[in-house]
């Protein structure tokens, strides 16, 4: 007997129909998905990033820090739309990977919960998959940035000052604390010792942060607090010295922190990247002064804030800072980097003149206040360690803070006490 199969194929072709639909919701939703969840992870990674960058320079700010990664990460749409601050979460400090509390962590919602189980309703629409119930999707990314000690800078300032040291005078002699280092204190190597944990830091308690300095020219026997060098970067003049002070030619090379496989006794050790620099005695007066009167003439409206330890107004605030070629650059140009050497080291050494090394021991921002008879032009007032008022004209005073860096594989190892430091992502 004859079967009826009228319709039979319009059953088959409406399950083609719909196994086709739910293929190609698939490949389109699921391509929007992808799409949205490579661009929230954008977002948080550039968030978290911005928040460690403010941590190098302001390390006390965590509020700001938070404020900036919301920022960034809602300059970074997802799926055509900012996340929104709601929908951001930023923690400081966390648990790291290497099982330190260092790190700060983003976390960007679009309609789904966070790591706290809050609701996100921020969702995007769906295209094809509406049409089988589900109108819409969201995403989330997790991004956690670290501050990390460098070992490494470019564009180093040819200055290289003397690290503390361990002091044991006393008396007169002693400086303005007996048996401590201070500003007024002489190395005397007979009885003072120095090791690379006596020296300043960054970090830990005490730490030298924020502390006043003052960059002053030594002479034999009478290596005082701030005793400063100039770094022979292969320049000639005082032309090219005073360039190296406002800007960064081409001929200064990245200088790293001392490695061991150098022994830098001689000239003919110099290694800038492995932190061995050839030195000459003295700073030169005139170019010094100009050279640092560029660069508070770049910024003049910043102020060091002795409470909170940071640079407070200025360019940084504004978003405007230049260098004296009016290049945009992120930081204020009277932050600059300079190398910290060995003092027991070069005074064993024995070198005069020209023909001296010095071991590069840690690396620090320095935030150029000014030379002494200006930022102090009472002399009544001035701290003692500006030193007579034709000593203070040729002394630059500025503070100690973070200084971004990089990392290089040659250059010796860095200490968490380095003001030297780098951002990265480490989840």
């Amino acid at each position: 007997m004859a079967t009826n199969e009228r319709g039979a194929i319009t059953i088959h072709v409406s399950l083609s129909l719909m196994a086709l639909l739910m293929f190609a919701g698939w490949v389109i939703d699921g391509g929007v998905w992808n799409v949205a969840r490579t661009q929230a992870q954008v977002a948080a990674d550039a968030g978290a990033l911005a928040g460690a960058d403010t941590l190098v320079l302001e390390p006390g700010a965590v509020a700001n820090a938070k404020v900036a990664a919301r920022s960034f990460t809602n300059l970074n749409g997802v799926w055509g739309q900012a996340v929104g601050d709601s929908n951001i979460d930023v923690n400081f400090p966390v648990l790291c990977p290497d099982g330190t509390t260092t790190c700060l962590r983003v976390d960007a919602m679009r309609g789904l919960p966070g790591a706290d189980g809050a609701a996100h309703n921020n969702n995007f629409s769906t295209f094809l998959v509406r049409l089988l119930g589900a109108s819409s999707q969201g995403t989330r990314a997790m991004a956690m940035s670290q501050v990390a000690a460098g070992n490494a800078v470019q564009c180093i300032k040819p200055w290289v000052v003397s690290d503390k040291w361990t002091d044991t005078g006393t008396g007169a002699a002693g400086g303005l604390t007996s048996g401590a280092w201070d500003q007024m204190d002489t190395f005397d190597p007979a009885v003072d010792t120095y090791t690379s944990t006596s020296g300043f830091k960054a970090t830990g308690t005490p730490n030298d942060y924020g502390l006043q300095l003052v960059l002053k020219q030594g002479s034999t026997g009478t290596w005082s607090s701030g005793w400063t060098m100039e770094i022979d970067l292969g320049s000639n003049g005082s032309n090219d010295y005073r360039d190296e002070i406002e800007g960064c030619p081409t001929w200064v090379p990245v200088v790293g922190l001392y490695d061991s496989s150098v022994s830098c006794n001689t000239r003919t050790d110099e290694n800038p990247e492995k932190g061995c620099v050839g030195v000459k005695t003295g700073m030169s007066q005139g170019p010094t002064q100009q050279g640092a009167g560029v660069l508070v003439g770049l910024d003049p409206t910043a102020t060091w804030n002795t409470v909170a330890q940071k640079v407070d107004g200025g360019c940084m605030v504004a978003g405007t800072c230049v260098d004296k070629d009016g290049v945009s650059i992120g930081i204020s140009p009277r932050i600059v980097p300079l190398a910290i050497f060995d003092p027991a080291s070069y005074v064993a050494g024995g070198y005069s003149g020209t023909n001296g090394v010095a071991k590069v021991e840690n690396m620090l921002g320095f935030f150029i206040e000014g030379m002494c008879d200006q930022v102090y032009p009472n002399a009544a007032t001035r701290p003692p360690y500006c030193g007579t008022n034709a000593e203070a004209q040729k002394s630059v005073v500025g503070r100690l803070m973070n200084y971004p860096g990089q990392f290089r594989s040659v250059s010796g190892p860095a200490s968490d006490g380095t003001f030297l430091k780098v951002t990265r992502l480490v989840k």
